[in-house]
């Protein structure tokens, strides 16, 4: 019995087809991760306004921890089909994740405190590993700089509503 063995060209075909499967299924991840951040968000505001009738049946604790391992998995570029994928696309990739970054770190779930620790974590680290002149190093640092401004922001507000309490 003789065994075929494929030539180049058929072998540079299932190469192409596997890294569109890689970038499908990339795209799959990135929407999951959009979708749950979502779901988050409405959890925890539909959880904040005691008056609306929508309320949350199931916290999804399990799903936003995952979405938590995979962003920071993500970034710390442990994730083998985003490794493959061109670097081109990193940005388009790291801009895709930024809102689902932003709902990790704002976690409504006091459970998941460790995964808020981690995405932070692997958040910084990242924007000091990234290459300076990339546009991926330019997105990073902005995003970081408003979560900085964000969170003094709340800083202020809560010490001038704290100076307002304490003044009645």
């Amino acid at each position: 019995m003789k065994v075929r063995v494929p030539d180049k060209l058929s072998s540079k075909v299932l190469i192409k087809k596997s890294f569109k499967s890689a970038e499908n299924f990339q795209a799959l991840n990135l929407i999951y991760c959009e979708l749950m951040s979502f779901l988050a968000l409405r959890s925890k505001s539909t959880s904040t306004n005691p008056g609306r009738s929508l309320k949350p049946t199931n916290t999804p604790t399990m799903q936003v921890s995952m979405v938590s391992d995979y962003i920071t998995k993500s970034l710390r570029g442990q994730n083998t089909s985003i490794s493959q994928i061109s670097s081109s696309s990193t940005a388009g990739v790291y801009l895709a994740l930024l809102p689902s970054i932003w709902t990790a770190i704002n976690d409504p779930y006091p459970e998941l405190s460790s995964h808020v620790s981690g995405v932070l974590q692997a958040l910084l680290e990242h924007a000091s590993k990234a290459p300076s002149k990339s546009r991926m190093k330019q997105i990073t640092i902005e995003f970081v700089a408003r979560l900085f401004l964000v969170s003094l922001c709340e800083l202020k507000m809560n010490s001038l509503h704290m100076n307002q309490v304490d003044n009645h």
